[in-house]
């Protein structure tokens, strides 16, 4: 097992870490840091992201319990390809793949109950970051699967965020979403400051592009493809990070299964979720 493996091109670095969650430790533009936070500057939410309401779900008629000893307890979070080590299938000089193969240990794994193959393609070029995640249903029975990415953007002073959404899913108490709302879409789509409050939030209705740009520079976008529907954002009050996660599924979708939008796919034996998510030197004004 690799303990870091390094790729470049053109004026970007990055290391990869396939023992640690398959996460991203950096990324790095002409030196400066574009992710920072940690020992993991990204990674991926894979067979689901974001909370689950108290680790507990009902699917097919059967109740599950989920580990909850992470940061979210009482709630179980981000699904478990963050702490599991990934195999490295190929690495060069500019990209890496790394697979992840999940069996559960019975019908009530508490990790998680169903079986599943999961695949990381991450390539810098000379514009930047691209990351491909996949999970695929390896069971014989159809399964809930989504996928996120889970990346730390380095606060800059002064630093805005802009994209459009139709509204925002606002989180009560337990940070969990409790109601739709049309709120905050705007003053996103204005573009935003993003230092000094607390959001936790669920954007749906995300055209899948983001921008950040601060007057020190770079001007950054973040795009993702469609079937990443939604956009969380995480800005801690405080601290030198916050996250812009493209997402395929609104926190704890699967005690909703009868959302409108931002529901969990549900997966046929053999068949695959996936997407690209970028991040790239934004170009034009």
């Amino acid at each position: 097992m690799a303990g870091r493996i390094l790729i470049a091109a053109g004026d970007w670095t990055a290391s990869i870490l396939p023992a640690a969650g398959g996460a991203i430790g950096s990324l790095d533009w002409t030196g400066r840091p574009i992710l920072s936070r940690p020992p993991a500057a990204a990674y991926p939410m894979i067979p689901y992201a974001n909370r689950i309401a108290r680790g507990r779900f009902r699917f097919g008629g059967v109740d599950h319990a989920l580990n909850v000893d992470g940061p979210a307890a009482p709630n179980s979070l981000h699904g478990i390809g963050w702490r599991r080590a990934w195999d490295v299938a190929k690495a060069d000089a500019r990209s890496c793949h790394l697979t992840l193969r999940h069996r559960p240990a019975g019908p009530k794994d508490p990790d998680w109950p169903f079986a599943f193959d999961a695949d990381q393609w991450l390539t810098l070029d000379p514009e930047g970051l691209t990351v491909r995640l996949s999970v695929t249903n390896a069971g014989a029975a159809p399964a809930p699967a989504g996928l996120g990415f889970h990346p730390w953007f380095r606060r800059r002073l002064g630093e805005t965020l802009t994209f459009r959404s139709e509204g925002v899913w606002l989180s009560g108490p337990d940070l969990l979403p409790t109601v739709r709302s049309p709120s905050e879409a705007a003053a996103f789509a204005a573009g935003r400051r993003v230092c000094g409050e607390m959001i936790d939030n669920d954007f749906f209705g995300w055209d899948g592009v983001a921008h950040l740009d601060a007057p020190e520079g770079p001007r950054l976008r973040l795009s993702a493809d469609p079937v990443f529907s939604l956009l969380r954002l995480y800005t801690p009050g405080r601290g030198d990070a916050y996250a812009v996660e493209p997402v395929t599924h609104r926190a704890d979708a699967i005690n909703d299964p009868d959302l409108a939008d931002g529901a969990m796919t549900v997966l046929a034996p053999g068949a695959s979720l996936a997407g690209d998510i970028a991040i790239r030197l934004e170009t034009s004004p």
